[in-house]
């Protein structure tokens, strides 16, 4: 149904273009292209386009945060526990483990999954944790009580990233 959606040369109904898109979204598209619906599926298909450029793009970005606040984290672990594997849970900073404990070992655990029970080192659990552990160690520009934690990780690590 995508493809035959997306194709230039294919009309749709005003119904079918909001069951593919869902209303809200392909309302918001029409008011953009006053009321135009053949404007409409261009600037949909143009959204779709663009949204598959960057989708493969955010892999790639996501490895530099990744590697760039390992590299900081590690530095941290170092000076704070004598060992820069802070995947480990003997060197894992307090910080770290106040804000990202619960997925440092899920990550551990699909690691030892994948390799069948074999020992796994710091980078087969590094790689295994998901975009959502870099964006809570980040935490939010906000100053306020709910991220202090994330703040200070911030000034001692991460935002020498």
């Amino acid at each position: 149904m995508y493809n035959i959606f997306m194709s230039a040369n294919t009309f749709f109904t005003l119904q079918e273009a909001q069951q593919f898109c869902g209303v809200a979204r392909f309302n918001r598209y029409m008011r953009d292209a006053n009321n135009d619906l053949g404007t409409a599926m261009l600037i949909c298909k143009s959204n779709h386009e663009l949204a598959g450029i960057l989708h493969e793009q955010i892999g790639y970005v996501e490895i530099c945060v990744r590697n760039s606040i390992d590299l900081e984290l590690r530095k941290l672990a170092l000076k704070e526990k004598q060992n820069e594997e802070w995947t480990n849970p003997l060197y894992t900073p307090d910080l770290v483990k106040d804000l990202i404990e619960n997925q440092i070992k899920q990550a551990r655990e699909i690691a030892v999954h994948s390799h069948d029970g074999r020992s796994v080192n710091h980078d087969d659990i590094l790689s295994k944790l998901m975009w959502g552990t870099w964006v809570k160690l980040v935490g939010s520009s906000e100053t306020k009580n709910s991220n202090r934690i994330q703040q200070k990780l911030w000034k001692d690590a991460v935002g020498n990233a």
